[in-house]
C-alpha cells in the first residue's frame, strides 16, 4: 500500500487523531493526493479534522472536480463550518459547479451566518461570471 492509500485509508479510522494525521499528510501531498478529495469533503462534517481537511482540500485547487457531488450536498450541512466551507471552495470547480448555482443564490441571499453569505456570492460569480444574484 503507498502512501496515498494510507492516508485515505486513516481518514476512515475510528481514532480521530489517526484521521488528522491523514488529512495532514494529504493537504501537503497537494493535487497529487486528488484520489482522496472525495473522502476529505466528506471530512469537513467531521468535528475532529474539519479545519485539516479544509486547509487539505484549499491546497488541491486542481482536484475540487473529484467532489464537486460532496461540496455540493454540504452547502445544506447544518453544520457551519461544513457549510461555509463548501461554499468557499466549490467556487473552485468553475464551470463545473454550475448545478449548485441556485443553491448558492439562496445560501448568498439568505443563510443565517454573514460568512457563509459572502462565501457564497464569491463562488457564485467564480462559477459563472455573468449570471445574476
Amino acid at each position: 500500500m503507498d502512501k496515498l492509500e494510507k492516508a485515505e485509508q486513516d481518514l476512515r479510522s475510528q481514532d480521530p487523531q489517526i484521521r488528522l494525521s491523514a488529512a495532514k499528510e494529504l493537504g501537503a501531498m497537494g493535487d497529487k493526493a486528488a484520489a482522496a478529495a472525495q473522502e476529505l469533503a466528506r471530512g469537513l462534517e467531521d468535528i475532529w479534522i474539519q479545519k485539516t481537511a479544509f486547509w487539505a482540500l484549499s491546497n488541491m485547487p486542481n482536484s475540487m472536480c473529484y467532489c464537486i457531488a460532496e461540496l455540493g450536498g454540504l452547502l445544506k450541512s447544518g453544520d457551519d463550518f461544513a457549510r461555509e466551507s463548501a461554499a468557499q471552495l466549490i467556487g473552485e470547480c468553475g464551470s463545473d459547479a454550475k448545478p449548485y448555482l441556485e443553491t448558492l443564490r439562496e445560501l448568498a441571499k439568505s443563510d443565517p451566518l454573514e460568512s457563509v453569505r459572502e462565501k457564497s456570492k464569491e463562488s457564485f460569480f467564480k462559477i459563472d461570471p455573468d449570471a445574476i444574484l
